[in-house]
């Protein structure tokens, strides 16, 4: 059961993103290799959910939080591969040079606020499933996709209201009822 709920949580949030961004879309072979690699951790965590599991999971879920923020900031124009990392730095240093004040102000303020907030839930979440180990791995890693879920869909509000977008009838009253049941 879980694993399904899996799937559902990731095409929800892929399906959030493409509304939002049309012209960025993830292929059908990435998408179902992501979701079998997350069923994979799932049952090896159920199996052999010890402490090295647990830190490496801890790991993996925290590095992929930083890349989809990454990738969620720059809306797909930022691609990972092995010179990103040299140009993050040859950039931080020439921008340092001609004003220190240009590194730390955000260029997307409003993005860089709620993808802040969204990485200081999985953080709690990553502490929380380190400091008490649940025995219900399955769950746990459930509980990571439906906040990622509700953080995006938070997320998704947020940035349509912050460019002035209106909210249309149908889908205000979904979110109203899902707030009342």
């Amino acid at each position: 059961d879980t694993s399904f709920m899996y799937v559902i949580a990731t095409l929800c949030m892929l399906k959030i993103y493409q509304t939002r961004h049309p012209d960025i879309n993830a292929s059908a072979y990435s998408t179902f290799a992501v979701l079998a690699c997350v069923i994979l951790i799932g049952m090896a965590g159920v199996l052999k959910g010890g402490v090295y599991f647990w830190i490496g999971f801890t790991c993996l879920h925290l590095i992929t939080c930083l890349v989809l923020s990454v990738q969620i900031y720059y809306m797909g124009r930022w691609t990972l591969d092995f010179s990103a990392i040299k140009r993050v730095f040859v950039l931080i240093y020439f921008d340092l040079r001609v004003s220190p004040l240009h590194c730390i102000r955000p260029l997307y303020p409003n993005r860089m606020v709620l993808l802040t907030l969204g990485n200081l839930c999985n953080i709690a979440l990553a502490v929380l499933g380190l400091k008490y180990h649940l025995r219900d791995f399955a769950t746990y890693l459930l509980s990571i996709f439906m906040a990622n879920l509700l953080l995006y869909t938070f997320f998704y509000i947020v940035m349509k209201l912050c460019h002035h977008e209106r909210i249309l009838v149908q889908p205000l009253l979904y979110i109203i009822l899902s707030f009342a049941s």
